[in-house]
């Protein structure tokens, strides 16, 4: 049910070329990614290769190193659980209630559009203090969620789905720059791997438990309740100084 009424195909094109452009918005700021240690481990076998368990801890002490890397897999973590409301719960109160599974449809291709909006945006914006951007971003994902529980008319729905869509395109790509600036390359695979499964951990279980929330509480609050967890997970972190942090200066480039 959660892509009804919605092409797949189409969604992985618009997917694709979300990541081409988020690969040239990474190479645009001067982030591409860090070839070196770990593939000179990879190849050739000119270097063996640490164990697993070695390669894990020294991951999870690179993460555990940078305040501003974990607080921010937590409230990634929180974001996207309140995301499996909307393609759970919000996507039965649209076909039940909001215009059927046509209404949805048009709720999801918005999404797809606007995920690949907000990766071209990202090859044009410049600033000092990516995180705070990026998660002033992710926090307008909850105007969706909210305006569902309002039973807003399906374009103003489809209108903010794809607006939250943009700014996740468009945090991802801040984030992924600032983790290639700020963690050193020999690990970045190791801490991006840790982070992107700590990120996503609770979405099965965002999925099997909504329904049954829904059920319990009515999908009116569960809603309401998703989208303060989504404004509240980004919007809380900029009280981390280090997320509130600028970047350095880029030193010159005859220098």
């Amino acid at each position: 049910m959660q892509w009804s009424g919605f092409g797949i195909g189409a969604r992985q094109d618009a997917l694709r070329h979300r990541f081409f452009w988020r690969d040239r918005s990474l190479n645009r700021h001067g982030a591409a990614p860090a070839r070196g240690g770990e593939d000179a481990q990879c190849g050739g076998g000119t270097a063996a290769r640490e164990p697993f368990t070695t390669e894990l801890a020294e991951g999870w002490r690179e993460v555990r190193r940078h305040r501003w890397y974990w607080t921010n897999l937590i409230g990634h973590a929180l974001w996207n659980l309140g995301r499996c409301v909307f393609f759970t719960v919000g996507a039965l109160v649209v076909v039940r209630s909001l215009g059927g599974e046509c209404a949805w449809g048009m709720i999801a291709q918005a999404g797809a559009v606007g995920a690949l909006t907000g990766a071209l945006v990202a090859l044009r914006i410049r600033t000092s203090r990516p995180l705070v951007v990026a998660n002033m971003c992710m926090a307008l994902g909850c105007l969706a969620l909210a305006l569902i529980a309002l039973h807003a008319h399906p374009v103003v729905i489809a209108v903010a789905t794809a607006l939250m869509n943009s700014a996740l395109g468009l945090s991802s790509t801040l984030w992924d720059v600032t983790v290639q600036r700020r963690i050193p390359p020999e690990l970045i695979s190791r801490v991006d791997s840790l982070g992107r499964l700590l990120s996503t951990a609770m979405n099965p279980a965002g999925m099997a438990l909504a329904g049954a929330v829904a059920a319990a509480v009515g999908p009116g609050t569960t809603l309401g309740v998703a989208a303060f967890l989504v404004a509240g997970s980004s919007l809380g972190l900029l009280a981390v100084r280090s997320v509130r942090a600028p970047e350095p200066a880029a030193a010159p480039s005859g220098a």
